[in-house]
């Protein structure tokens, strides 16, 4: 195992040139909301790891709770920040981000101990495997809410989804309370919210009204331009905060405040307002319940609707909608209209009695000369007047006419239609469905043939590796037999030579046998070159005086080294000596010429097996050469 090693300066420098991405780098849910002057990543980094600092005194170790805070987003220098709403799966996320930190590892060393601690840190806080690393991920959490109340409050925007994301994801105690101290906050912030707006509700203009005490209530009043007619609410914060509870989509008293306000102020398209009656609902509801209804009920028709005197139609409903990314929430709060007060009627009355007041006397003060006339003068254009509005009226209500009878006939028409149309759709939706089961077998069928085809697909391979392993080993023993067979051959080859070694040697000896002894009386010898020797004493026959030497032939090959007499005692050979004592065979004993002759011939056919033997020698190599010497 290697020894961990320090950081280089190289290395060193290399790392922070990399990280500073993470100071120019926008945080992307502040980008794709268009906030300005987003924070970026090191800004939220920063924060993090003031926040671990802050829980010194705790079981947690806050020493780890900031190197986790200062680690936990350095994969984000390579990758950039990723979030749910790039389209990147976790699995992804986290394969590139763990590749991006071992690239960091590797750019400090593979063997430094800053590197090992960077990748240490960042898995444990990604598998959330100890308390330190929950921590800091409720850390992550509570800064990011922070943030996003800082900027609604700063940029006047509505960034709910933002909270949403965090409901119910708490892993510590201190992470939870201290997201529900800045909740708390925020609506003690709220409780100075005190605004006034004309809005347009179904082609009636409102004067809504928004207020909050510090008893933690809301306050709404809206109040009808056209006749002064005023519907008013009061809400406290639990009640609120229940409504939001049954919509199953929880909003704290002062969030729900902050939507209204933006809605009314139009800032955003996340959250709207509408002003709707009892029979509105009504019918809403209906629908939403599946049932067609041709004609609204009595009453219906927007918030301007006011036919019926019921205590339910007096009522108006403000509805707080909030549009999710695949979801839309209702938030109605419901308005009582406010009775007629006698002293507020009278001073309308005295009110409206001293502009008319005023009016008068800015009328009368005007030029009165020709008044009169001029009055006189417009007469008979008032006649002219009125009579072609009159006519004009006539032509009305005949175009009504015709239209309500076209109207009808075109209502039944589209009544068919769309009866038609949800036919037709009815009938796409099964063929739709079909369609779907249809590619849904289609899809099994093949993901089991690709089974098939990949099960087979390894069978073959593993026969593959098989027969390779089977022509490897036959390879081999291919190899084993040409070497065995080259050894066999070579031995061959020997024993080939050797055997003709042996046969010259028997034919050798056999002509020698042939030629028998030579005459008494001469002792000459063949040399190795061929040649006849004389006799010691110089003349053909040994004297009578002397004892006869037996001359031996010598066979010894032309090229071989000579025997020496002192080697040792001579092995005894199989071919008799020639004795002159003994009694010769009269086919041995011819005369001088004839014995002349034969001993030329011999020794001719000698020389010639001299020679063969040399020869074979001189390919056989030494070996044959010391088995043909050693047998003669």
């Amino acid at each position: 195992m290697s020894r961990p090693q320090p950081v280089s300066p190289k290395q060193a420098i290399d790392f922070l040139n990399l990280v500073q991405a993470l100071k120019t780098t926008k945080r992307t849910g502040w980008v794709r909301r268009n906030i300005q002057g987003p924070e970026s990543i090191a800004d939220h980094s920063y924060r993090m790891g003031l926040m671990a600092m802050l829980v010194q005194g705790t079981k947690y170790d806050y020493g780890k709770c900031l190197k986790l805070s200062l680690v936990h987003d350095v994969a984000e220098s390579i990758v950039g920040d990723i979030t749910p709403h790039c389209g990147v799966s976790d699995e992804d996320k986290f394969a590139q981000e763990a590749a991006a930190v071992k690239r960091i590892k590797e750019m400090l060393g593979g063997s430094s101990l800053a590197g090992a601690e960077i990748e240490e840190l960042w898995h444990e806080y990604e598998e959330a495997a100890t308390p330190e690393a929950n921590l800091v991920k409720d850390f992550d959490k509570v800064e990011m809410i922070l943030q996003a109340l800082e900027y609604e409050q700063a940029q006047r925007i509505t960034l709910q989804e933002f909270f949403d994301s965090t409901a119910g994801k708490w892993r510590t105690e201190i992470g939870r309370s201290w997201a529900e101290e800045k909740t708390t906050q925020a609506g003690a912030m709220g409780a100075l919210v005190d605004e006034a707006l004309e809005l347009t509700f179904h082609g009636e203009g409102y004067l809504v009204t928004v207020r909050t005490t510090t008893e933690q209530c809301l306050a709404v009043d809206i109040e009808r331009r056209e006749d002064a007619t005023v519907w008013k609410g009061t809400f406290a914060a639990k009640y609120i905060e229940e409504i939001t509870q049954r919509t199953h989509n929880y909003k704290s008293f002062p969030v729900f405040v902050h939507m209204l306000v933006t809605a009314l102020r139009q800032e955003s398209d996340s959250v709207f307002v509408d002003l709707l009656t009892y029979s509105d609902l009504e019918l809403l509801k209906s629908k939403r319940a599946g049932q067609q209804q041709q004609q609204p009920p009595p009453g219906g028709g927007g918030a301007g609707s006011n036919s019926s005197s019921s205590p339910a139609n007096n009522k108006r409903y403000l509805i707080l909608t909030y549009a999710a990314e695949f979801d839309r929430v209702h938030y109605p709060l419901p308005l009582q209209q406010e009775d007629a007060d006698p002293q507020r009627l009278r001073d309308v009355i005295k009110q409206l009695r001293q502009q008319l007041g005023s009016q008068q006397k800015r009328v009368s003060g005007t030029a009165q000369p020709g008044l009169a006339r001029r009055q006189s003068d417009c007469l008979p254009e008032l006649r002219a007047v009125r009579d072609e509005n009159h006519m004009l009226r006539q032509q009305l209500c005949k175009l009504n006419t015709r239209l309500q009878g076209g109207m009808e006939s075109d209502v039944q028409q589209l009544t068919a239609e769309a009866q038609e149309t949800v036919k037709d759709l009815r009938q796409m939706r099964k063929e739709r469905d079909t369609l779907l089961l249809r590619a849904q077998q289609a899809e099994a069928a093949l993901e089991a043939e690709r089974n098939l085809q990949r099960r087979e697909l390894r069978r073959k391979v593993k026969e593959q590796q098989d027969m390779a392993a089977e022509l490897a080993a036959a390879k081999d023993q291919i190899r084993e037999l040409r070497l065995k067979c080259r050894e066999l051959t070579q031995e061959l080859d020997l024993a080939q030579r050797r055997a003709k070694v042996a046969n010259l040697r028997a034919s050798y000896l056999d002509r020698a046998r042939q030629v028998g002894p030579r005459p008494p009386g001469r002792s000459a010898a063949v040399t190795p070159t061929g040649s006849r020797g004389v006799s010691p004493a110089g003349s053909r026959q040994p004297s009578r005086g002397g004892s006869p030497a037996p001359a031996r032939r010598a066979l010894q090959p032309a090229g071989l080294p000579q025997r020496s007499r002192s080697a040792g005692p001579e092995r005894p050979s199989s071919t008799p000596r020639f004795d002159p004592t003994e009694e010769q065979h009269p086919r041995l004993q011819p005369d001088a010429k004839q014995g002349s002759k034969c001993r030329t011939g011999a020794a001719s056919q000698g020389r010639q097996c001299r020679q063969q033997i040399c020869t074979l020698w001189r390919q056989g190599g030494q070996q044959g050469a010391d088995s043909c010497g050693a047998e003669h």
